[in-house]
C-alpha cells in the first residue's frame, strides 16, 4: 500500500534501493507489531488483529525478501570475508521464521502473554538481522559489477510475477 504523500518505491532496476526500501517497510511493520504487543492486555481483539496483519505481510513479502537475499544477492557477494556473515544470516532467517510460527500459533490460540513475548522477540531479532545485512551485505552489493546488479533486479522482478 502506498500512503498519500509518500514517495513511490524504487524499481527493481535499483535492487539495492528496493531491498533498503523493503527493510524500511519491514521496520514500520515491526513498529506496529511492538505497539500491538504492548496493547494486548488493554485491547486484545484489536491487538491480535494488528499482529495478524503483520504476520500476513511477513508471510508473503518477508518470504520473497528472504528469497531475494538467499537466491540472488548472497550467491553474488559470497567470498571468504562474507562467508561467516552469510552463514549466520541464513541461520537467523530460519530462527525468525520459527519465532514467526510460534507467534502465529499464540495468536491462533489467543494467548496474550505468549503472543506479546513472541512479538517482541520477533521484532528484536528481525531488526538486528536487518542491521547486519545493511552493515555487511549491502555494501558488497553496491560494489558489484552493474550487470550483476541488473541480474539481481531482474530476478527480484520475476519472483513477483
Amino acid at each position: 500500500m502506498i500512503k498519500i504523500g509518500s514517495r513511490p518505491p524504487p524499481s527493481f532496476d535499483e535492487p539495492l534501493a528496493a531491498l533498503l526500501h523493503c527493510h524500511e517497510k519491514m521496520g514500520e511493520r515491526l513498529d506496529t507489531l511492538e505497539r500491538a504487543a504492548a496493547a494486548l492486555a488493554a485491547d486484545p481483539t484489536a491487538a491480535f488483529a494488528a499482529i495478524s496483519e503483520v504476520l500476513q505481510h511477513f508471510a508473503k513479502a518477508g518470504a520473497r525478501h528472504t528469497e531475494d537475499e538467499e537466491g540472488s544477492v548472497w550467491p553474488r557477494v559470497r567470498d571468504e570475508r562474507l562467508e561467516p556473515v552469510l552463514e549466520e544470516l541464513s541461520v537467523e532467517h530460519r530462527a525468525v521464521e520459527a519465532i514467526q510460527l510460534a507467534l502465529r500459533d499464540t495468536v491462533t490460540r489467543a494467548v496474550p502473554d505468549e503472543a506479546a513475548a513472541h512479538a517482541r522477540a520477533f521484532a528484536a531479532a528481525y531488526r538486528e538481522h536487518m542491521r547486519k545485512e545493511e552493515e555487511h551485505v549491502f555494501p558488497a552489493v553496491a560494489s558489484l559489477d552493474p550487470a550483476e546488479i541488473r541480474a539481481i533486479g531482474i530476478e527480484m522482478r520475476l519472483r513477483r510475477g
